[in-house]
């Protein structure tokens, strides 16, 4: 395989660049960029009451609603979408 220097090394180079403008470009026209058009934030706040205390080992308990609780993450991924949308 021949490598290129000086000039040659030089047109090539700008041949390239231009080449992934233009890629850029096409891009753009066939899928443009998403623009939010109506951003809403919920001003709903609701609060899940939850206390985390240590046992006598220094291993975290979590009592109500909490992240820590493996069943509790498995119902907000599972039903994500529902909870989504409704927001």
């Amino acid at each position: 395989m021949r490598h290129s220097e000086g000039r040659d090394a030089f047109i090539a180079k700008k041949a390239l660049i231009e080449t992934r403008k233009d890629q850029y470009v096409i891009k753009q026209a066939v899928k443009p960029p998403v623009q939010a058009l109506h951003l809403v934030h919920s001003e709903h706040h609701i609060e899940f009451p939850e206390e985390i205390h240590l046992d006598e080992e220094n291993y975290p308990v979590a009592t109500g609603v909490s992240l820590m609780d493996p069943v509790i993450c498995s119902i907000i991924l599972c039903n994500y979408s529902k909870l989504k949308e409704r927001s």
